[in-house]
């Protein structure tokens, strides 16, 4: 009776009433049915501190293009564990998202993995935001964390989640309904905590006109953002205070946004699965212009520049693509399509910096990497190529966040670090594309942590500094 369920590629969706009894025969039966008896009943759960509840018992519901739902969806935060729910086999891992939103190209699937458990049965893992085990071949342990929770493939206009697949014969075999042994199998762990996140962050510009870039925080203030502001590298009484912007949803971002010489404030906020940004003249107030959309928060990071050297400021996104970073840069305050693109740095270990690298009045891109405990710096004048400078090494990673400015007002941006000192922040910066002994040094700002309930902070990579 029970082979029949799924002969033929006919799908039986036991009900959620009748599920629990219809296990317990199929466990107790003895039956020797490839197709049912071989998945292990005393796996562990696929997401790390989630259970059934979480999922959808959607096994054969109807999707685009005629095809049926061949698994179930879990859905858990960006970036939970996803865990391997037998021991056996990492047989295919697809590390790479071929999917482009909105379209039919590429996989469906996005960041994949096929499990082989050492029962025979195979597993199919989905929309992963990246994959812990990436070598097919490599054998895991039950429980043991092979991926993360994530939107890729067709799951990128959805809440983040795994889709589940379970083929008792193997891979290539049809595809059996999840949700009976997902009630069944024991959860495993508690769900992650969200990473601590700064109260504030070191921001700066040239706040005065004056042509020297100066330091400053931006501050979670309740649900809100403060700004304190200095016009000189020094500690002290801020020269310039505002509130603006959300806490919770928004990183702050400066630029001159209107080309009159002094840089002021805005913030990229998540939108779903977009990001919205907005800029103000100013730093307390309603923004300057529109609200726009533009570029992915699951993926990328806001940046700021003059990429075409008119004076004024604009945004753009550093997104994370396999292990690089692709930009596309905006020319104005708007959405669409970007007028420059390139491909430069690693996603795994760097963070994305803009500056004036040259002098030339246009802003280009750089990186500053995780190098062990200490940051190397990678700039070009340009936007794809090689570094046109030599790499160099500055600042502690587990300390430190980079920053860039024009410090001693000579047209050129250069680097600097902000680093956490006991409660406080210690700044230091270079006025050459070097390292060594910084040139001006300061103490201002805050590096104390809060732990949040929700809300974003950027994508989550990369995982430093970890303690600021």
């Amino acid at each position: 009776m029970f082979s029949n369920m799924f002969s033929g590629g006919r799908f039986f969706r036991i009900s959620r009433r009748l599920a629990p009894v219809a296990l317990a025969v199929l466990a107790t039966s003895g039956m020797t049915d490839p197709g049912v008896a071989a998945v292990p009943t005393t796996n562990v759960f696929p997401v790390q501190g989630h259970d059934a509840s979480d999922c959808s018992d959607s096994f054969g519901d109807p999707r685009s293009d005629g095809r049926t739902h061949q698994g179930n969806d879990c859905f858990a935060p960006t970036g939970t564990p996803v865990l391997a729910v037998e021991s056996g086999v990492v047989s295919a891992a697809d590390n790479t998202n071929s999917h482009t939103c909105g379209s039919t190209s590429g996989d469906l699937g996005g960041i994949t993995l096929w499990l082989t458990g050492d029962s025979g049965t195979a597993y199919y893992y989905a929309h992963h935001y990246r994959n812990a085990v990436t070598v097919a071949g490599t054998r895991v342990a039950r429980g043991q964390v092979i991926a993360y929770v994530g939107t890729t493939g067709n799951a990128c206009s959805t809440s983040p989640h795994l889709h589940f697949e379970i083929h008792p014969g193997g891979r290539g075999s049809p595809a059996i309904d999840p949700y009976p042994y997902l009630r069944q199998w024991t959860t495993s762990g508690t769900p992650p905590a969200l990473p601590r996140r700064p109260l504030c962050n070191p921001v700066t510009g040239d706040w005065d006109g004056d042509g020297d870039s100066t330091l400053g925080m931006a501050c979670k203030n309740g649900h809100g953002m403060s700004w304190s502001l200095m016009n000189i590298n020094a500690g002290g009484s801020p020269q310039i205070v505002g509130g603006y912007g959300n806490s919770d949803y928004c990183v702050p971002i400066t630029g001159d946004w209107d080309g009159n010489g002094t840089v002021t404030v805005g913030n990229a906020c998540r939108n779903g699965h977009g990001m919205a940004f907005s800029l103000i003249n100013g730093y307390s107030g309603s923004p300057s212009y529109p609200v726009f959309g533009f570029g992915n928060s699951d993926y990328c990071w806001p940046v700021t520049g003059d990429w075409d050297g008119n004076g004024t400021d604009t945004i753009g996104v550093a997104c994370k693509s396999g292990h690089g970073l692709t930009w596309s840069l905006m020319n104005g305050h708007t959405g669409g399509t970007p007028q420059i693109t390139g491909g430069y740095g690693n996603s795994d270990y760097c963070r994305p910096i803009t500056g004036d690298w040259n002098g030339d009045g246009r802003d280009t891109i750089g990186v500053a990497c995780k190098n062990g405990t200490g940051i190397s710096w990678s700039l070009i004048n340009g936007f794809s190529g090689s570094p046109s400078y030599p790499v160099f090494g500055f600042g502690n990673s587990d300390l430190c966040r980079p920053v860039t400015g024009d410090w001693n007002n000579d047209r050129i941006d250069t680097i600097g670090v902000a680093c956490k000192n006991g409660h406080g922040v210690t700044w230091s910066m270079m006025n050459f594309h070097s390292g060594g002994t910084p040139q001006i040094t300061a103490g201002y700002g805050n590096s104390d942590t809060y732990q949040p309930t929700g809300g974003w902070a950027g994508p989550a990579w990369p995982n430093w500094p970890t303690s600021f």
